[in-house]
């Protein structure tokens, strides 16, 4: 039964992670392929701030989701005035950078192998209250009106400018999020 929880617990935080691309891709418009990136960014630094700090596990997600936060609107600031092929091919890049980053820096992340002795503390039920709560605000974003001038980028950008619509401020607010 522990491998089924473990299994289930796994997907919780694969959905949290493809509810973000939901925003930017489906919502938006932005395809990018750096978002592995951005969570490795936030479960580096989620682990690292548990297992240096002797901090609780919430505090260590809250530090990773300020972390990838960060990195995503200091690189999505250049790149958003990319367009179309462009902006797949930076965000790619912001991928690859990661990768070799985390591969290149094994006093820090643990190499290829990645960091060892990371305390436990994530289970079921709390990555549960996570999607619920993570499901819950995006569909209140998606009613409201930064969600509908999201939707409303990614149907025709020039329309949404027509309209009154920061067209940059709601592709980094979708690349925040």
């Amino acid at each position: 039964m522990n491998y089924w929880i473990g299994v289930a617990t796994l997907t919780g935080i694969y959905m949290i992670a493809i509810l973000g691309v939901s925003i930017l891709t489906g919502f938006t418009g932005l395809f990018s392929m750096g978002h592995a990136g951005f969570m490795a960014i936030g479960a580096y630094t989620s682990a690292l701030v548990t297992k240096t700090f002797n901090l609780p596990v919430l505090a260590g997600v809250a530090a990773g989701m300020a972390a990838a936060l960060a990195v995503g609107l200091l690189i999505g600031y250049p790149t958003l005035k990319l367009k179309g092929d462009y902006f797949v091919i930076a965000t790619l890049g912001i991928g690859e950078v990661t990768k070799l980053l985390i591969e290149n820096l094994p006093d820090l992340t643990g190499g290829a192998r990645g960091l060892t002795d990371v305390p436990h503390g994530t289970t079921f039920p709390l990555v549960f209250l996570f999607l619920a709560v993570i499901i819950w605000g995006l569909r209140n974003f998606l009613i409201s009106k930064q969600g509908r001038n999201c939707i409303a980028v990614r149907e025709e950008e020039l329309a949404a400018a027509s309209i009154g619509a920061n067209v940059a401020y709601y592709k980094m607010m979708a690349m925040g999020i």
